[in-house]
This record gives structure tokens, C-alpha cells and sequence, in this order.
């Protein structure tokens, strides 16, 4: 079951007829500190850029994992990074999104003893990938996803903000295996206005399914 599932609001729709305990295991995490920005920076790959500079140079060890929305701004980010640390030895930038080969995800868990990770991902490694080291996490605060364009008619992909269980679940990939640290790429005042969660697909799709 979900990490972010809203246990009232699914216990509710299934035991209209019955009642019944509920049982619930949260998940262990080690201690977590949240950083919010000041003020929103509209050109959060950059800005995300700049602060996994940031944490390289200044913070304690420990990987960083970064969240964009996809493969393009991933690519940019990384030859950003590149282009800034290019005499820094002592760190790898690796991507992380669904096209990788096996290789390249073999590298994401392989041990660097003598290197930082400085791996940019995108909301992939919300569920479908737990790497252990990651003591930094930076979240860009957006996703790519599909939604129906009515005026279009087509289901087309938009960039917005993530809801927030996905911040839950991106701030817990820094605790799982230390005590971690989170920057949002966001101010606290915005945040709290994100959605709880995302939309059911079906609400994206009925268009297409009721239309002749």
C-alpha cells in the first residue's frame, strides 16, 4: 500500500457496510531536515543545479539525489554541473529515468567510496528506485504528466507542480539509510498550496472514453 495513502479517506469508501481496525506500519526513516527557499525561482533547474553545487562544496558527505520533470531538463542539468565542476574530480553526475540501459542503472547503485553521486532523477525515484547513500535530496517541486487537452482533444504532457505526497515521498529518500537533508526549490507558503494528490487517470481519459 501506499506510503501517502489517505487511510481515512480509503477506509471510509470500503467500510460503508462494515467496520473494521485499522493497522498502519510507517515506514522508518532517520531524521529529516527541511530548507525552503525564500521566495519561488521560476527557473528551478538552474536553481537545483546551483544548489547540488551548493551541498558538493559545503555540505557533509553523502549523495545527492535531484528531482526535475524529464530527460531534457535532466540533460541540461548535467552538462550545467559539468561545465561548473570540470577540474572536480571528487564527484559523478549520473541521470536517472525510465530509457536508461542496464548499465546505466547498474552505475546509479554501484559503491563509489571515493566519489559523490549527484544523480538527477525524475519522479521515478519517488517508488520505483531506493538508492542507498542518498543523505541530500533537491526537489525542483514540478512534474511532467499526462492530462487530456480538451481544446486539443488530445492527451498531451504538462509540466506543473507535484502534489503533496510526492513531496512526502521525495523528502523520505533522504532518511532512509541516515540522517538527511531536503531543499525545496519551493517557499513553505507554496507549497502549502499544492494538491493532496494527483487526479485519478480516469478523470484524464473519460473524453476519450465517452466521445464517438
Amino acid at each position: 500500500m501506499s506510503a501517502t495513502l489517505d487511510t481515512c479517506l480509503f477506509y471510509d469508501y470500503f467500510a460503508n457496510n462494515f467496520t473494521c481496525e485499522t493497522l498502519e506500519i510507517d515506514s522508518m526513516t532517520y531524521p529529516i531536515e527541511d530548507i525552503y527557499l525564500d521566495d519561488d525561482d521560476d527557473n528551478y533547474v538552474q536553481a537545483a543545479v546551483t544548489k547540488a553545487i551548493e551541498i558538493h562544496q559545503n555540505d557533509e558527505m553523502g549523495d545527492i539525489l535531484v528531482f526535475l520533470t524529464g530527460q531534457d531538463e535532466i540533460d541540461l542539468a548535467l552538462n550545467d554541473l559539468n561545465k561548473k565542476l570540470e577540474n572536480d574530480r571528487s564527484y559523478i553526475g549520473l541521470p536517472l529515468y525510465e530509457e536508461l540501459s542496464e548499465e546505466e542503472c547498474a552505475e546509479l547503485f554501484e559503491e563509489m567510496p571515493d566519489k559523490r553521486k549527484i544523480i538527477f532523477s525524475t519522479n521515478i525515484a519517488e517508488n520505483s528506485f531506493t538508492i542507498d547513500g542518498i543523505k541530500h535530496v533537491v526537489d525542483g517541486g514540478m512534474v511532467k504528466e499526462k492530462i487530456w487537452d480538451e481544446q486539443k482533444q488530445i492527451e498531451v504532457l504538462k509540466i506543473g507542480p507535484i502534489t503533496k505526497s510526492s513531496v512526502q515521498q521525495r523528502r523520505e529518500k533522504a532518511g532512509r539509510t541516515s540522517d538527511g537533508k531536503v531543499k525545496n526549490m519551493k517557499c513553505k507558503y507554496r507549497l502549502r498550496l499544492f494538491l493532496f494528490c494527483t487526479f485519478s487517470a480516469i478523470i484524464y481519459i473519460q473524453w476519450k472514453l465517452t466521445k464517438p
